[in-house]
């Protein structure tokens, strides 16, 4: 009965460490001097534009014209020698 109860504890232990390690990355958020890419509690990337949907995305996978993969591809490496 003993190292059920201990079992329990340990459990219990390991979980709420866990939760208190989770928690701590929700600690107040970076508070910092204004830049011209960070207004105090926002960092921005100007002149990058970003993707915006999974259809636009597909739409370019769709268009775009594919290369063709080459039948194969020389290797500069010599062969390994093989040991008998």
């Amino acid at each position: 009965m003993n190292a059920v109860l201990l079992r329990r504890w340990w459990r219990l232990a390991l979980a709420l460490g866990c939760s208190l390690v989770l928690a701590s990355g929700c600690a107040t958020p970076y508070q910092g001097p204004v830049s011209p890419q960070f207004d105090g509690t926002v960092f921005s990337n100007p002149g990058v534009v970003k993707q915006s949907s999974v259809l636009g995305y597909l739409w370019l996978r769709l268009t775009t014209p594919q290369a063709e993969w080459p039948s194969a591809v020389p290797s500069p490496a010599a062969p390994a020698a093989c040991h008998a």
